[in-house]
């Protein structure tokens, strides 16, 4: 197959989203798993992040709030919807 940077370019997005994704159902499944079926609001906050060092932090931080409350007022966009 012919290098292309048309394909190169595309596959390293498809990658970049695919590691997204799946620290995105990384985070809701530890707040899953410690506090419950999380609610639409932070499931929607989860998933509208998209920077990885971001993502790496609320990982972190789902291990280790309390509990949900804490979690929202930890997301990169505090106030994360209503409660």
């Amino acid at each position: 197959m012919i290098e292309s940077p048309l394909i190169k370019e595309l596959e390293a997005e498809f990658t970049s989203k695919a590691m997204r994704e799946a620290m995105h159902d990384s985070i809701l499944l530890v707040l899953e798993s410690r506090c419950g079926l999380p609610p639409e609001d932070v499931r929607s906050a989860v998933q509208r992040v998209q920077d990885a060092s971001a993502l790496r932090a609320m990982t972190v931080l789902a291990a280790r709030c309390p509990d949900l409350d804490a979690f929202r007022r930890g997301l990169p966009s505090a106030g994360a919807g209503p409660r």
